[in-house]
């Protein structure tokens, strides 16, 4: 079984974690963990280590985690391996992508969508970011809605319009609900 934390940052985690219903989906099972670079699976392993500890009715059946994240397993598979699309990544590299995949096997693997007309989009441009007060991540806006709110003199607004919302924020998500 496949669990998404949908945590927007690192700090989410042991929210995340604290919760009975990710603890029960936990309990007895191998636990993998992926992220970009590394730095936030070794800290997930660490809360879980501390989880163990604090609780010896918590066990899974081991922890493992794709060392040196997402871009070390793209340098050593430069075809994709079992990766499919794109690693967004809110920095000036924007995203990172197999090396050798082809373009074309690429977009059709894309899931994400622009987050004003919910179009399949692929690429993450900045300037953008979710309207929720509380989240405020970078979202993803594609060319024709950019152009559409540039022209309408509206782009320093939008990013501040309810319509801009994250997947999570669209969903009603929110970590910072919890104790």
């Amino acid at each position: 079984e496949f669990i998404d934390p949908k945590v927007r940052n690192s700090h989410e985690l042991p929210k995340w974690l604290a919760a009975k219903e990710t603890q029960d989906k936990l309990r007895g099972k191998k636990v993998m963990m992926y992220c970009t670079g590394g730095i936030r699976c070794e800290r997930f392993s660490a809360l879980l280590s501390q989880l163990k500890a604090d609780d010896p009715s918590f066990e899974t059946e081991g922890e493992y985690m794709v060392r040196g994240g997402i871009e070390r397993y793209m340098k050593t598979f430069p075809q994709g391996g079992y990766w499919k699309g794109k690693n967004f990544l809110f920095d000036k590299r924007q995203e990172q992508i197999p090396e050798k995949k082809p373009s074309e096997e690429l977009e059709k693997e894309v899931e994400s969508y622009c987050c004003k007309c919910k179009e399949p989009w692929g690429l993450y441009r900045g300037g953008f970011k979710c309207s929720e007060k509380e989240c405020q991540v970078p979202i993803i806006v594609c060319d024709a809605c950019r152009e559409a709110l540039a022209a309408s003199g509206a782009a320093a607004e939008a990013a501040a319009a309810p319509k801009l919302l994250c997947p999570l924020c669209e969903e009603g998500f929110s970590l910072r609900e919890l104790a």
